[in-house]
């Protein structure tokens, strides 16, 4: 008798199979490598305004969209108490329900993607008998949880002490993990994986310079966002048909993204492009029109957009900082120190003036990331992990 494949509940706040940011990228991807051989859902913790259970499907797989209530924390006492009543009368019963559903369709185990305080629901899910789960931190999630105080950390250091598995996107972030979440944790490393999809040439990029630099993510410091502007103009200098084009969603900080976006206006009118979020096949046909890929990032787990530039040949220029480090290494990249507006300038003009040399460090790039961030690789890691936490239940 034929054993049956694994079902493995994958759970994010996702748009799938919409793709608008790096853990939608990741999710996506594990989906399409796992399922020819595994059973794959989809659950979605909705928001607030839906409270019903709806189920759907899209190419095989199970989409769940179910509210995960949690009480609202940080507000006046009176609104505090009135939520806590709320989450006491709908808590047991959305446990009750996802329990049935994971007997039902016989879930095997959970895969719960970012450290969220929803993931409480887990722990306890487990201690009634449920499935196991791991969890994969991406790489604000240790800047999160640090932030995290009171009964909202507590609900974390559960999620985290339930888990039979934590793993980081990149080997980079153990020791940190180590140090913020605890030694004791069954933490490991897999980096993220991807295949670039084909191009369809059907889809156009939008208008766009002759010369351009590129940079993907959010419009934030973390990113290095308002570095770069600032170091604009003194690159112009040098190179004064190098335009800067952001793709990417403002931060949530609303006044910080406008504010910057004012501040390129009046430093590099013309010359400093922010396009906004735009669809995942049109970022594709952005990237080889570019000259360069900057990331200029404080801090990172394993972005998708680096993975996105480097394999199709961008020269990178990034920040000295673990995670591109250990990734990475020497000679592959062009580094910048972090916040270092000369130190980056410098290194912008530097591959700017030396067209073809970059171009042979963004082959080295490709190169290296074929070899360890495969799609292959990461599915077939997460897949023998998964193996293993099943089997030792």
């Amino acid at each position: 008798m034929a054993e049956r494949p694994m079902h493995i509940m994958q759970l994010y706040h996702a748009r799938y199979p919409q793709v608008l940011g790096g853990i939608d990228t990741m999710i996506s991807r594990l989906i399409a490598g796992l399922k020819e051989r595994d059973r794959i859902s989809l659950f979605i913790p909705s928001g607030w305004q839906e409270d019903s259970w709806r189920q759907s499907s899209h190419d095989g797989v199970l989409l769940i969209h179910q509210r995960l209530p949690m009480p609202v924390l940080g507000q006046p006492l009176l609104r505090q108490l009135r939520a806590w009543l709320g989450w006491g009368l709908h808590f047991p019963r959305t446990l009750w329900r996802l329990r049935r559903h994971c007997r039902e369709q016989q879930v095997d185990l959970i895969h719960l993607h970012t450290l969220q305080v929803y993931g409480f629901y887990l722990y306890l899910l487990n201690k009634l008998g449920g499935p196991d789960y791991l969890i994969t931190l991406h790489g604000t999630d240790l800047e999160v949880f640090n932030r995290h105080q009171g009964v909202s950390r507590w609900f974390l250091a559960k999620t985290l002490a339930g888990a039979q598995s934590v793993v980081t996107v990149s080997p980079a972030m153990l020791e940190p993990a180590k140090a913020a979440l605890g030694a004791e944790l069954p933490l490991t490393a897999i980096f993220n994986g991807y295949q670039l999809p084909a191009l369809d040439q059907r889809v156009e990029a939008p208008p766009l310079p002759k010369r351009f630099a590129l940079m993907v993510g959010w419009v934030y410091f973390t990113k290095g966002t308002d570095l770069a502007v600032e170091s604009w103009p003194e690159i112009l200098e040098q190179h004064p048909d190098l335009h800067l084009v952001h793709v990417g969603s403002g931060h949530k900080t609303a006044a910080f993204t406008e504010a910057l976006m004012q501040r390129a206006r009046a430093l590099a009118p013309e010359r400093i492009h922010f396009l906004g979020r735009v669809p995942n096949d049109q970022l594709m046909a952005i990237y080889p029109q570019a000259e360069m890929f900057l990331m200029p990032s404080q801090s990172e787990g394993l972005p998708y957009a680096l993975l996105e530039a480097g394999l199709l040949g961008l020269p990178a220029l990034l920040t000295r900082i673990p995670a591109f480090e250990v990734l990475v290494g020497e000679g592959a990249a062009y580094y910048c120190e972090v916040d270092d507006r000369a130190d980056f300038t410098r290194r912008v003009i530097q591959m700017a003036d030396h067209p073809q040399q970059a171009q042979q460090r963004g082959q080295r790039l490709q190169q290296l990331l074929q070899q360890r961030c495969s799609l292959e690789q990461m599915c077939g890691q997460y897949r023998q992990l998964y193996s293993m936490l099943n089997q030792s239940r």
